[in-house]
């Protein structure tokens, strides 16, 4: 039957290209010809990496991205099966966070695509006013599905003009690490596994269960969100904090064959870890923490330059996100502060283009139905990240004292979309934002902290690590709201 069909390899589709390259991979690992099934699988992983090297959206990169999961799982498992920890390493690479390999193509109407995007904002503050003048927004909100649909045609329509996204360099990551260990996590039929990377080794780790890894996470998430929002009576609140240690002390010990080395960490999370507080685990404790979308993003990602001026922005509805702005900005001489009306989604655009560092204290959302309007909410309405794409220059480090910043979309396996996410993919070394939504007068205080290490010449891992350290023990709400951030990008890397 493939034989019948190999002529479609030649003017087919890209999915189903690939399709008959893996069905060919299959056939030949069946007859024990494991060379022959690696390379029928690279040949099919290459007609979809031109696929969407094609594609300009990041929306549209994402959804191809599901194509590749089978042919990338069947390399692994040739892999794991060899032994060989390298060459697991590229398999799961070339299936993971592909999207954000390349920075988007802006469509050929970017003017057009602007307008709407500011169209959708007033419709949300006409919206919101609606709700408070006990009006029936309803007419708004058919507005708003109407807008939010021509801006996904619009940023539909742009080309890709960058080439295939190729494979991982291992010896690129090693050579970057300088002393520290990356761990990349893997899920395959239902087990967590690991990839473990330092200087002198690389080895495989079985590890646990998936569903075992996931139950233990919704218990550590349940406890976190209640502390970090203080919500509750003084009670309850301490047996959240005795709920929160025994989660991360499990979860510590499901992952302690992967991560329990002194080292500083990289780690590249699975789609199951992907919403994982990090400085919970206890051995983890002091030891500075950077998340990735994936090895080869944050291998790649270039050393920026000091300098740039800090940019402060603050949005509505926060009663204490305009002190918090007013007291970075005292502490950072010469910076651009953004407050009330002033604060809206175009100023901290043109703010964030030139600044090295951005701090934002607004209002997050995270869209589960579509990552891309996840958003931070200025002055004018939403900041999306159909909004950040449209951004010719990016800021070094980004902290984000927003709720669920960090936040990430992984539905289509090992592909990520969310704010903090987005701003990677653009080029931003370091974001520092939360997982969870973080009671707004404890984390004012908690981010004074983070930039007092930050001026101090601390790298934003560092500055976490010593953060989270310093508020353990005394006061749990405190410590969790500072657990609750993480940092996302490179700039553990040299």
């Amino acid at each position: 039957a493939l034989d019948r069909a190999s002529g479609i390899r030649a003017g087919g589709t890209p999915v189903t290209r690939a399709s008959l390259w893996h069905g060919r991979a299959l056939l030949l690992l069946a007859e024990g010809d494991r060379g022959g099934a690696r390379h029928a699988l690279e040949e099919g992983l290459s007609v979809l990496d031109d696929h969407r090297s094609a594609l300009g959206a990041t929306e549209l990169r994402v959804q191809a991205g599901r194509h590749a999961i089978e042919l990338c799982l069947l390399g692994l498992t040739i892999a794991r099966d060899a032994g060989r920890a390298a060459d697991a390493l590229t398999w799961i690479e070339r299936g993971r966070a592909q999207a954000l390999r390349s920075p988007p193509t802006r469509p050929p109407d970017d003017d057009a695509l602007a307008a709407e995007l500011a169209e959708l904002r007033q419709l949300h503050a006409d919206a919101r006013t609606a709700r408070l003048n006990g009006d029936d927004p309803s007419d708004i909100d058919d507005r708003i599905a109407a807008v939010e649909r021509r801006v996904r045609d619009h940023a539909r329509l742009a080309r890709g003009d960058h080439g295939a996204t190729g494979r991982v360099e291992t010896a690129e990551v090693r050579d970057r690490l300088d002393g520290r260990t990356l761990v990349e996590f893997f899920e395959q039929s239902g087990h967590l596994g690991a990839v473990v990377v330092d200087r002198s080794q690389m080895r495989l780790v079985d590890l646990a269960d998936v569903a075992d890894v996931s139950s233990v996470i919704d218990d550590l998430l349940f406890g976190l969100r209640r502390l970090a929002a203080r919500r509750g009576a003084p009670a309850a609140l301490e047996a959240a904090a005795v709920g929160l240690h025994r989660s991360a002390t499990d979860l510590d010990t499901l992952l302690s064959p992967a991560i329990g080395s002194d080292r500083e960490l990289t780690i590249v999370p699975s789609p199951t870890l992907q919403p994982t507080p990090w400085q919970l685990l206890p051995s983890l404790t002091g030891r500075p923490v950077t998340t990735a979308p994936s090895a080869q993003i944050w291998a790649r990602h270039q050393p920026a330059a000091d300098g740039g001026h800090a940019a402060f922005v603050a949005g509505p509805g926060l009663p204490a996100a305009a002190s918090e702005v007013h007291q970075l900005h005292d502490m950072y001489p010469g910076s651009t502060l953004l407050v009330g009306e002033d604060a809206t989604a175009e100023a901290s655009l043109r703010a964030a283009s030139s600044a090295g560092l951005l701090h934002i204290a607004a209002h997050g959302t995270f869209r589960v139905d579509s990552p891309m309007f996840s958003a931070l909410h200025l002055a004018d309405g939403p900041l999306t990240i159909y909004d950040i794409e449209r951004l010719d220059s990016v800021p070094r480090t980004v902290v984000l004292s927003a709720c669920h910043a960090a936040a990430a979309d992984a539905s289509v396996r090992n592909e990520v979309m969310g704010t903090a996410m987005a701003l990677v993919g653009m080029g931003v070394r370091s974001v520092v934002a939360p997982l969870v939504a973080v009671a707004d007068d404890t984390t004012a205080a908690v981010m004074v902290e983070l930039h007092s290490d930050l001026r101090a010449g601390l790298t934003p891992p560092d500055a976490l690590a010593r953060l989270v350290d310093r508020h353990r023990g005394p006061d749990p709400a405190a410590a969790a709201i500072a657990a609750a951030f993480v940092v996302i990008g490179a700039d553990a890397a040299s």
